[in-house]
């Protein structure tokens, strides 16, 4: 599970932010640990607002474990 969570870090001061620009990198952690994971996005991802992005990638992340 440790492998496939991905957790908030906060590095010098600032805290890492979560969003559907990191969908692949989620599911490459999810497919080495074995899982077998496919990703399909319509659209242009960097429209998606911050808020929207940050609550899809935690929706993606929470259907994983």
């Amino acid at each position: 599970m440790k492998n496939i969570v991905t957790v908030n870090r906060f590095q010098a001061g600032s805290v890492a932010v979560h969003g559907v620009h990191q969908l692949a990198v989620l599911l490459a952690d999810a497919e080495d640990a074995g899982q077998d994971v496919n990703l399909t996005t319509t659209g242009d991802l960097t429209s998606v607002p911050a808020r929207v992005s940050r609550q899809a990638f935690r929706i993606v992340q929470e259907s994983l474990t």
